[in-house]
């Protein structure tokens, strides 16, 4: 049974009838989605029309899928679909692709073959219109973290960032190689020349590619990721990376970006100062930094066409959640500025929200939290074309604690306010 929930709001108007009251949720509201079990949210698209889809992971039974819903711009659900398969589904990201569709992408797992990353692509009303899986030899992880549409008149297709733990035998191989996976349009696995990974001297991790230009050009791809590997760092702390790549997947490069070497960096969401990747000369890099105390704060950079030039903000002691896990997602506004949506753990786990401008500098006075009496985590924020946010995640609700997705609108400020 799906569970939809409004926050109730109590306003008072001194001569506002029934007929001309306005209808709060036009400005803000709290709403929570769901299908039995626990429901995790993932990722969210803001379609041009007005309305979202709300990617999760639902969990009942031991058993585990994807579960997608597409709302209105007040938050009303249009449709719900789930993707069962025969291996347990851990979604992890979705994409709006060119021809009006959208591509999913999340982790299997089975007892063969370990996690494998698999993607589907579906139209406007969820129907799937074609899916496919990579997966090495073994029982080894193959971790997809998110998807990017490859543009190109001859191979057009799909990349996936991630890692896998697999060992092909290379002496050089002994820990974590990023990934990154190209599939054919029809999701099929790629098949012309092409190299699927780089690393791994220690622990390499892909967390997103764009593309910058024409495969035909001399280096389309630009890829970030962090890694412990010693072309970063002697001392092995984790620090985030950069690489330009060629359109067969070669010639990646680490560039590392150091903050500290004696904490470690996990990045976690890479955004274009430009709606476009191919006119984009900046890009901010937000994620987790743990430090050598075992403090955990949000960081944030941004960087120029040279990879090397960074410039450092810390937001602070922000979670005490594992860095390895948690989620940091920023988003570009209409001003220029970043909004920047995290989880901070106190004596439960709440979301919280930053807006920065430009230069990293603090443009609210305080963040602002949101959560309840259980753990609740951050998960997509976006901002609407009149400056109003949503803010999407997962919260506890009920006496049970049930996990459900929770969609906020607010205003500007992040306030439940007009």
């Amino acid at each position: 049974m799906r569970l939809t929930v409004l926050l109730i709001l109590t306003i008072l108007f001194s001569c506002d009838t029934a007929r001309n009251t306005p209808d709060p949720s036009n400005h803000f509201f709290v709403r929570y989605y769901g299908d039995d079990g626990d429901q995790e949210g993932v990722d969210m698209v803001a379609n041009t029309d007005g309305t979202f889809m709300l990617l999760s992971t639902s969990r009942l039974n031991n058993n585990s899928n994807v579960y997608l819903v597409k709302v209105s711009s007040n938050g009303d659900v249009i449709w719900e679909t789930s993707f069962v398969a025969a291996e347990n589904e851990e979604a992890k990201d979705i994409e709006a692709t060119s021809d009006g569709n959208y591509i999913i992408l999340s982790n299997a797992t089975s007892i063969l073959t370990g996690s494998d990353v698999h993607i589907r692509k579906i139209d406007d009303n969820g129907n799937v219109l074609s899916e496919g899986t990579y997966t090495q030899p073994g029982s080894s992880n193959e971790i997809g973290e998110s998807v990017t549409e490859v543009i190109d008149d001859i191979n057009p297709g799909f990349i996936v960032a991630g890692n896998s733990n697999y060992d092909n035998g290379q002496a050089d191989y002994k820990g974590v190689t990023a990934l990154f996976i190209r599939f054919n349009a029809d999701c099929s696995n790629y098949t012309g020349t092409w190299s699927n990974h780089a690393g791994a001297e220690r622990n390499d991790y892909c967390v997103k590619v764009f593309q910058r230009g024409s495969l035909v050009e001399n280096e389309p791809f630009l890829l970030f990721g962090y890694s412990n590997s010693s072309e970063l760092t002697a001392t092995e702390s984790y620090n985030f990376w950069t690489s330009k790549m060629n359109s067969i997947g070669v010639g990646v490069n680490f560039e590392p970006g150091i903050i500290d070497n004696s904490s470690d960096e996990y990045l976690r969401s890479v955004v274009p100062n430009s709606p476009s990747p191919a006119t984009s000369k900046n890009y901010f890099l937000a994620g987790i930094e743990k430090k050598s105390n075992g403090s955990e704060n949000v960081f944030i950079h941004q960087l120029t066409d040279n990879p090397k030039s960074i410039d450092n903000i810390d937001l602070g002691n922000i979670t005490s959640q594992p860095a390895t896990a948690n989620k940091v997602s920023a988003h570009l506004t209409k001003r220029g500025h970043y909004l920047i949506l995290a989880t901070k753990f106190v004596t439960n786990s709440d979301l919280v929200l930053f807006k920065v401008n430009s230069n990293g500098t603090l443009l609210w006075k305080s963040p602002q939290f949101f959560g309840g009496s259980g753990n609740d985590f951050g998960s997509a924020v976006y901002e609407l074309p009149d400056e109003r946010i949503l803010v999407m995640g997962t919260m506890q609700i009920g006496d049970e604690k049930q996990s459900k997705i929770v969609l906020m609108k607010t205003n500007k400020d992040g306030l439940f306010k007009n």
